[in-house]
């Protein structure tokens, strides 16, 4: 191959030097500057040394023919030979720059296929592959140059894809180049035999005069299995979607609802066409509010709300916004709490009438004890009173003054049990005034030191709220007295604006807490105290500490009865 470059070159300057001598004047003095040039075209495309041997060459033609014709000095001659080697080497300099830049082109145009994460095969215009990059031989599981280099391109193709193939390759108009043949799904063969999903798109290009083909190919196996996925996540999801008992629906960040389920349907009254025509909002009914768009799409939301129906029902609701479960798409979650609303109410209302009919036996109790029981008891002591006087022995009179104080213990624990049931004070003077006659009474019967902090000038309220706050206080001294160990308790009513404020503490031992986060565990009468200040319209709080626990019941109270 070297041999060849040299006898090229120095043949290419052995024609100009013969044209030189057979040429007439002034044409024979024409291929001096042919060759200068041709020294540059042999250093291109020939290589450094080929061009320096037909620099030398020409150099000696140039000597043999001025020396014998022209009458000058030998300097003369060597000036002027001189100055042609000199121009014939800035020639090939610069003709071999050009082609340095044009091989590193090259060599980096090679380097970015060695790379390229696709495929890459080059192909005559008939077929037969050239070339493959990397990773085509990655995909085609090609360990060798003999397996694919000459081979006929449709031998990588499936057989189910060589009829598509064929039929585009022929599309091609002849001796065109440039022709691109757009992307398209086509199964290729690895060399193992198995099948391989593939996306082409090739070009015809023009190479040293000739068209072939260069193709770019991409594995689609990883792609297509996502597809899968994504597929099976979707249908998975819209069946989630659907079939959920919870009413969904989907809206954009304009607040155009672009989905809704069945759940949502039923909910709602329309159908799933006319919910997609309306917006965020648009169901909200009078008693409801309308949602903050905004938030709605950049925050977890939760709350209350009441819709409307397209046949005018309104429909108490327990809503759950999730924004951007894909980007720009928000979802709403509706549970139809209307049903469990109704039953609270009218357990509320059960309750309410259960706590009325309970305190309504407890009045009627107590009356009996006091008209009745007490009245019996007392007339049983005036006769053995009697009946003392009237017998005259010794042994006698101390058993009936013994029945006559146990007489009396009776009477004062059935007035005592009267006034817990129902305090007379509550319609005589007020419940602050029964509050210090049951405080007294609590903490002669228990040993507990009871502080009561209440205004005396304290107005009536009706008569609901004023058992209600005597019967709180009592449970929860009660609870203080059975359970807690405090030696002391207080209780502080307050007045501020249209609100009435009770708080009972002690300093016993506290209540345990299971979990951090949930509600103190309490027996009846807890229980009690909660339903009598919701029955009310207030609020009921519980604190415990290691030391003490702290009751807050806060009532809404309109002003006197």
């Amino acid at each position: 191959m070297v041999l060849l470059r040299y006898t090229g070159a120095l043949a290419i300057q052995a024609v100009l030097a013969l044209l030189w001598y057979s040429l007439p004047e002034p044409w024979s003095r024409l291929p001096v500057p042919i060759l200068i040039v041709t020294t540059g075209v042999i250093v291109r495309y020939f290589g450094d040394g080929p061009g320096i041997a037909a620099i030398i060459f020409s150099a000696g033609v140039l000597w043999f023919h001025i020396y014998p014709s022209w009458s000058r000095s030998p300097l003369d001659i060597l000036a002027r030979i001189a100055v042609f080697v000199l121009g014939a080497v800035i020639i090939a300099a610069i003709s071999r720059r050009g082609s340095q830049e044009k091989r590193d082109l090259l060599a980096a145009r090679f380097s970015l296929t060695e790379l390229a994460p696709d495929g890459i095969l080059c192909a005559t215009a008939t077929g037969t592959i050239l070339y493959v990059n990397p990773a085509l031989r990655r995909m085609l599981g090609i360990t060798s140059d003999d397996q694919v280099i000459g081979h006929q391109g449709l031998d990588v193709v499936h057989p189910d894809s060589r009829e598509l193939v064929t039929r585009r390759m022929s599309e091609r108009p002849l001796g065109d180049a440039g022709y691109v043949i757009p992307w398209m799904e086509e199964k290729w063969r690895r060399v193992d035999g198995s099948a391989i999903l593939v996306e082409v798109s090739a070009v015809s290009v023009r190479n040293h005069g000739r068209i072939g083909w260069l193709a770019v190919v991409r594995d689609l196996t990883e792609r297509k299995k996502a597809e899968a996925d994504l597929h099976a996540s979707n249908d998975r999801f819209r069946a989630l979607f659907e079939n959920a008992i919870d009413a969904i629906v989907l809206f954009d960040d304009n607040g155009r609802y672009i989905d809704a389920n069945a759940a949502a349907v039923a909910l709602l009254g329309y159908s799933r066409e006319e919910i997609l025509m309306k917006s965020v909002g648009d169901f909200s009914s009078e008693r409801g509010t309308v949602p903050d768009l905004r938030m709605l799409a950049t925050q977890h939301m939760s709350g209350n709300n009441v819709l409307l129906r397209k046949d005018g029902e309104t429909r108490d609701v327990e809503y759950r916004s999730d924004p951007n479960i894909v980007p720009g798409t928000h979802c709403i979650f509706f549970i139809d709490v209307t049903d469990r609303l109704a039953l609270e109410r009218t357990s509320q209302q059960l309750s309410a009438k259960l706590l009325e009919s309970q305190d309504e036996e407890r009045r009627r109790i107590a009356r009996q004890l006091h008209e009745t029981t007490a009245q019996t008891l007392a007339a049983l002591k005036m006769n053995l009173h009697h009946l003392r006087d009237a017998i005259p022995a010794d042994v006698a009179k101390a058993l009936l003054t013994e029945s006559i104080d146990l007489t009396d213990q009776g009477i004062r624990e059935v007035r005592t049990l009267s006034h817990l049931l129902y305090p007379p004070l509550i319609e005589d003077v007020g419940v602050v005034a029964a509050l210090r006659w049951y405080v007294t009474k609590f903490s002669e019967r228990s040993g507990i030191k009871v502080q009561l902090d209440a205004p005396a000038d304290l107005e009536r309220f009706p008569e609901a709220i004023e058992n209600g706050i005597f019967r709180i206080v009592q449970e929860a001294l009660t609870n203080i007295h059975r359970h807690s160990g405090s030696a002391v308790a207080r209780v502080a009513l307050t007045r501020e604006s249209d609100e009435l404020h009770i708080v009972i503490e002690d300093e016993g031992k506290g209540m345990p807490v299971t979990d951090p986060g949930k509600p103190l565990a309490g027996g009846v009468g807890i229980a009690t105290m909660q339903e009598r200040a919701k029955e009310l319209g207030g609020r009921f709080q519980i604190a415990s500490r290691e030391k003490g626990t702290r009751i807050d019941v806060t009532l809404r109270v309109a002003g006197n009865r």
